[in-house]
């Protein structure tokens, strides 16, 4: 078991272990952390972001997975905790999918409000 992906909501513990290690030693298990972004209300989701912020360029691959998929909640949750909050450049694919969704939402997406949230981050 490795004690630094959350097993509950509330995985305090996870969190601190996660935050004590470099991004490299976590890389390969950034899909699974990812899920713990899926729901903002759980406290491990917030801790999940907060370290995950500083590597978006280098999880893209992952969070474009996300943003093609049918989770608009995901979308939205990505969006706001990680994208949003990314203090580097965002590589031309991830801007590409977020200028859709911000132009061209789904319906999905627009009942969510993820259109809203891709709009900040085009047009701020």
């Amino acid at each position: 078991m490795k004690n630094y992906i959350p097993q509950f909501k509330t995985d305090e513990q996870a969190i601190e272990n996660l935050n004590s290690l470099a991004f490299e030693t976590v890389r390969a298990d950034v899909p699974e952390l990812l899920e713990w972004v899926q729901d903002l209300h759980w406290d491990s989701a917030h801790g999940v972001a907060e370290y995950l912020v500083p590597h978006v360029h280098e999880i893209q691959k992952e969070l474009l997975n996300i943003l093609k998929a049918n989770d608009e909640i995901w979308k939205l949750n990505i969006i706001r905790a990680l994208i949003a909050k990314s203090p580097n450049k965002l590589g031309p694919e991830l801007m590409s999918i977020i200028r859709r969704i911000a132009d061209h939402p789904t319906k999905a997406e627009k009942e969510e409000d993820v259109d809203v949230a891709a709009r900040k981050i085009i047009y701020k």
